[in-house]
């Protein structure tokens, strides 16, 4: 992220309270106010490449921890080629980039 971004981010009151005054019962502002705020002021700067994967299977607020000693790598394989295709340079692909949370 270039350090003008990330200025006008932390230097925000008017969408960060917004949000924080709409979106109920909770917003976490890593997964919601920060990539709500960049796709409007700055969306041009985003490749629409990244991937979260997450697993919601346990349900609640937050998704499921994986621990060191489940996350091998036939897991991140599973995960990288479950069929999933996006879109870059206005090209279909299969190649995807991973995130993926949460570790302990």
């Amino acid at each position: 992220m270039q350090r003008s971004v990330a200025t006008n981010i932390v230097s925000d009151t008017k969408y960060y309270n917004l949000l924080k005054k709409y979106c109920k019962p909770a917003c976490y502002p890593d997964e919601h106010y920060i990539p709500t705020f960049l796709n409007m002021f700055h969306g041009s700067m985003n490749a629409n490449r990244t991937v979260n994967w997450v697993d919601w299977s346990m349900g609640g607020p937050h998704p499921a921890m994986h621990e060191g000693v489940n996350v091998t790598e036939s897991f991140i394989q599973a995960i990288r080629n479950n069929g999933t295709l996006c879109t870059y340079n206005d090209e279909q692909t299969s190649v995807l980039s991973l995130r993926t949370k949460v570790f302990s």
